[in-house]
């Protein structure tokens, strides 16, 4: 949305551009690793090494809004699975940590694992539903036609592949959340005049 609001993203190109940089910054050397590890901890249901992982989550998130949107999602995720499911640990998980949440990756691998979802399956669904959700928002921000952004997103499939692989191969020791631009941009984000999200 800042980059919108300064006229950086002002078409379908440059949203690609952005998108691709996200999952190649974002979600392959941060989300996408954090979710494989989350997801080996929740096989064993190893509640305090998810603790440990949370915090390092969320001090690897530099700004406030990021930490906020993240853990928020996270809550209503598990909030959700846990009565979907009907499942003790999930429930009570998410009771002990609601008051601190738990970030967006880290619900979503929980919540696979759980569900009996094959790792590489559920972390291809994390990815797809963080560059769609980027992609409806361009819809209305820039604004995209809903032909061209389904040709964005389908375009950026072989890319969420690869993200996905490259992902399943780190570990925490390789993790790493440096994306000055978009920090910069979540933090401008605060003072817009206007804003949808």
């Amino acid at each position: 949305e800042t980059y919108v609001s300064e006229e950086k993203i002002t078409d379908g190109h440059q949203f690609l551009e952005f998108a691709s940089m996200y999952l190649d910054r974002v979600m392959e050397n941060f989300e996408g690793p954090v979710y494989c590890a989350a997801y080996d901890l929740a096989s064993t249901w190893d509640e305090q090494g998810l603790l440990e992982l949370e915090e390092l989550v969320l001090a690897m998130k530099l700004t406030r809004e990021t930490r906020i949107a993240g853990i928020r999602t996270g809550k209503a995720l598990l909030r959700m699975a846990g009565e979907m499911l009907g499942d003790s640990e999930l429930k009570s998980y998410y009771e002990k940590n609601k008051d601190s949440g738990t970030s967006y990756p880290v619900a979503f691998a929980i919540t696979c694992a759980r569900f009996d979802i094959d790792k590489k399956e559920g972390l291809k669904a994390l990815l797809f539903s963080t560059i769609n959700s980027l992609t409806q928002s361009a819809v209305k921000l820039i604004p995209l036609g809903n032909t061209e952004a389904q040709s964005l997103l389908a375009s950026l499939y072989p890319m969420m592949e690869e993200c996905a692989e490259q992902s399943l191969n780190k570990g925490l020791g390789e993790i790493e959340n440096f994306c000055p631009g978009l920090d910069i941009a979540s933090m401008r984000h605060e003072a817009l005049p206007t804003r949808l999200y």
